[in-house]
Parts: C-alpha cells; structure tokens; sequence
C-alpha cells in the first residue's frame, strides 16, 4: 500500500494514525512524519513520498482505526456495515490496499468473487 492510498483511506477515521505513532517504530519516522505533512507533499507533488510502499505490519495496524466495515456482494465490495461485514486489516490481508482506496474514492470495486 502507498503512502497516498492509506493517507486517503485513513482520511476520515482519526485512529489511525495515533494507532501507529503508538508503536514507536524508529524505522517509521520518517514515514509518520510524511503522513503529518501530509497536505504539504501533496502541494509540492512530491510523488517519491506519496508513492512510497508502505511496510504491510504498519498498513495493519493503521487499518485497525478504519471504524468503516465492508461487504462483498456479487463480487462487488462495498463500504457498509452488515452481519457478515469485514474489517479493513481483513479487505486488505485479502485484496491489497489499493482496493481500500478505490472503494474510499468510488463507492464500492470489483474483487474476486470470495462467497460461497
């Protein structure tokens, strides 16, 4: 996951980001000081930062502050709540975390139809 894509999923949910500050990684500064300064870099269009990859452990657990749950319906993933509904560390551990943005930015993607 870029750093773009989890600064846009993680955009309306403000766990996130104190979920990761939390672990006090020494190899995460600098990449929770770009998520800071976050606005800025998108101003200067500094895409080695936004399009960096980001560690999958540190995707988890900014993900465990995504409050928003997920259904997949018809091979179509959705942002809604629901009795089979799934977390966002889950959509992520299946699909990526691209697919987390798209559903963010679109309403809802197309995934491998996982329903039995």
């Amino acid at each position: 996951m870029k750093l773009w894509e989890l600064a846009s999923v993680c955009r309306s949910h403000p766990a996130c980001l104190p979920l990761v500050e939390s672990e006090r990684r020494e190899e995460w500064r600098d990449i929770l000081d770009a998520w800071k300064n976050f606005q800025d870099i998108v101003s200067m269009q500094d895409r080695r930062v936004m399009d960096r990859e980001l560690p999958d452990d540190l995707c988890r657990i900014a993900l465990e502050g995504v409050a928003q749950r997920y259904l997949i319906n018809g091979g179509v993933l959705r942002a809604e709540s629901g009795e089979k509904s799934i977390s966002a560390v889950t959509i992520f551990d299946l699909y990526g975390g691209g697919i987390l943005e798209e559903v963010a930015e679109y309403g809802s993607a197309r995934v491998a139809n996982t329903e039995s």
